[in-house]
């Protein structure tokens, strides 16, 4: 829930293993976020730390958690569990 930017939102995918969940590219993050930014499910703002180029730092809109949980739901739905 915390903002980031796409670069360490790429990070945070490595980090916790999510590829082994849902295979992702780094330039599919970079694309995924100016997408979701679009829809207003993303809000970015542009900063500038030091003398790097600026970044866009996102934070997740109530659209995007609304969006999060419809998607949640719709999937959830197609697990077939077998036990």
């Amino acid at each position: 829930d915390e903002p980031m930017n796409a670069y360490r939102l790429a990070q945070y995918v490595d980090e916790r293993k999510l590829g082994r969940l849902v295979k992702i590219s780094r330039p599919a993050i970079y694309k995924s976020c100016r997408r979701l930014g679009s829809a207003d499910c993303l809000a970015g703002k542009a900063v500038r730390n030091t003398e790097a180029p600026e970044k866009v730092v996102y934070s997740v809109t109530p659209a995007g958690k609304q969006h999060f949980h419809e998607l949640m739901l719709h999937f959830s739905q197609k697990i077939n569990p077998t036990l």
